[in-house]
């Protein structure tokens, strides 16, 4: 699993449509609208890529899964906070051999922690 982890309007979902296009896996976003706006992001992109499903769709799994590859989560934090009726506060992720890649933004003057992965140490930001 690839983490994604940029500031708003950097480009998460430009990567998503790229990996998309790439792996025919379904992006998962958080409204029907978005699921358009995407869809036509992509295609003015000139990528070929799945129409998405949206939050609901995938919590309901309104999706039929034989015909699906994977996914790729837009806003995975939206997601948690619509499955959620409070707030939360923490995610872990687990390591495994599959989470190789971590994208994150260097300039936002937030405090560094380091990940691990796959044998390499790789930088990233935190909000504190």
């Amino acid at each position: 699993m690839q983490v994604i982890y940029l500031e708003r309007g950097k480009g998460k979902t430009r990567k998503l449509i790229e990996k998309s296009a790439r792996t025919g896996f379904y992006i998962v976003c958080p409204s029907l609208k978005e699921c358009s706006r995407i869809f036509g992001e992509a295609q003015d992109l000139k990528f070929n890529i799945p129409f998405p499903i949206s939050f609901d769709e995938f919590i309901h799994v309104q999706y039929h899964p034989p015909g699906i590859k994977g996914f790729l989560i837009d806003n995975a934090d939206m997601l948690l906070d619509r499955m959620s009726r409070v707030p939360i506060g923490a995610i872990t992720l687990t390591k495994d051999e599959g989470f190789c890649e971590v994208d994150c933004i260097r300039e936002s003057g937030y405090p560094c922690i380091h990940i691990e992965e796959c044998g390499e140490k790789a930088k990233t930001e935190v909000k504190s």
